[in-house]
């Protein structure tokens, strides 16, 4: 219990080091954005022919809610060659067999900062048509504002506006946090496709995962399942 209280007040502490911190975000975004080639107008669909979405998070279970936007962003751009920013090379397994045309690593800590630096250096190289942060944390934010791009789509924010071409305000829909930044889509003018919030696994896996389960069920021995949720906050 010790533990989780230091955390909370650590995690609270953040929040408020965050809160007093603002303006300093907006003059930063401001002072790296690369806005040379972005556009009032939104592209449709038949112009967007390379894109970037946004995801630089640690948490598996953060990752895993991206699952459905990165469905979605197939679905609507059939054609396009869709990269996808990860934090971790290990996160990368769970977008396998979803179609992704290129997934690479900020690895953003000081301990990778020549890594990470070389990646947005040849980032910075493209224009990507479009850019998508389906959850604008501080790190997305800095980097959409780096990276050039004719659209750069985020979340309405107070401190993190600046960063993209284009912020749109949820509208209060949909409640689970693998779904809530889907608004994103039709705001943008795309309509949603059936949302599908699985993990595709290749034929060699769905097998291994079958002689697995058959093993167990035919066992006399008792199964334990464990349930582990590392939840934020006073939760």
């Amino acid at each position: 219990m010790k533990v989780v209280t230091i955390k909370n007040t650590l995690r609270k502490f953040d929040k408020y080091r965050k809160s007093k911190m603002e303006n300093l975000e907006i003059v930063f975004h401001k002072f790296i954005r690369n806005n040379s080639h972005c556009q009032s107008e939104l592209l449709p669909v038949s112009k967007v022919k390379h894109i970037l979405i946004l995801r630089n998070n640690t948490r598996i279970g953060n990752i895993l809610f991206l699952v459905p936007f990165v469905r979605q962003v197939r679905e609507i751009f059939p054609d396009a060659h869709i990269t996808l920013m990860l934090h971790n090379e290990f996160l990368g397994q769970i977008f396998n067999n979803l179609n992704i045309d290129e997934i690479c690593y900020s690895r953003l800590s000081f301990k990778h900062s020549v890594q990470s630096f070389r990646l947005m250096r040849k980032l910075k190289r493209k224009t990507f048509d479009m850019i998508f942060s389906p959850y604008s944390s501080s790190e997305d934010a800095a980097i959409c504002a780096l990276i050039p791009a004719i659209n750069k789509i985020g979340r309405e924010s107070k401190t993190k506006n600046s960063a993209f071409s284009h912020t749109f305000e949820g509208a209060g829909g949909k409640k689970h946090a693998a779904l809530t930044s889907l608004y994103l889509l039709p705001k943008t003018g795309f309509a949603l496709h059936p949302v599908n919030h699985t993990i595709k696994l290749s034929a060699e896996e769905l097998i291994a995962g079958k002689n697995e389960f058959n093993q167990i069920k035919s066992s006399e021995k008792t199964v334990h399942i464990a349930y582990f949720r590392g939840a934020r906050g006073d939760k």
